[in-house]
């Protein structure tokens, strides 16, 4: 059985915040690079101001609609490496500036997938 298909309206996101310039590999990584640095500050947010994620999700803002739109989901993405990371070291708690090193390593560990993801769809491969 196949993996369901990411949905459409992530592609047009994708190439909409993407620009012109450089390579589809190029504007990938500078697209997911951004698009995961706001996923990790939406999953942070307290839960109650996750309402106005919600409604920024319908502003022009393409890369904040990649970051908080339910449908296309970046947060699971974030939610599933911290979790990975919390299970390796035995559920631990971080201090502070253990943490800070984590939240850039988990950036980086979803940017890559993001980066990977979004490449696909401006270069029209479907992989």
């Amino acid at each position: 059985m196949a993996r369901p298909r990411r949905p459409i309206a992530e592609r047009d996101l994708v190439r909409r915040a993407a620009g012109d310039i450089g390579s589809a590999k190029a504007r990938a990584q500078r697209l997911a690079s951004r698009v995961a640095r706001e996923t990790l500050a939406a999953v942070d947010r307290d839960p109650g101001e996750r309402i106005f994620d919600l409604l920024r999700t319908y502003d022009d803002d393409p890369v904040r609609a990649l970051a908080t739109s339910a449908d296309i989901d970046t947060a699971a993405l974030v939610r599933a490496a911290r979790l990975a990371r919390l299970e390796a070291r035995g559920f631990r708690r971080l201090l502070p500036a253990e943490a800070m090193t984590e939240d850039e390593a988990v950036c980086a560990e979803v940017g890559q997938r993001l980066a990977e993801r979004y490449r696909r769809h401006l270069s029209g491969n479907r992989k």
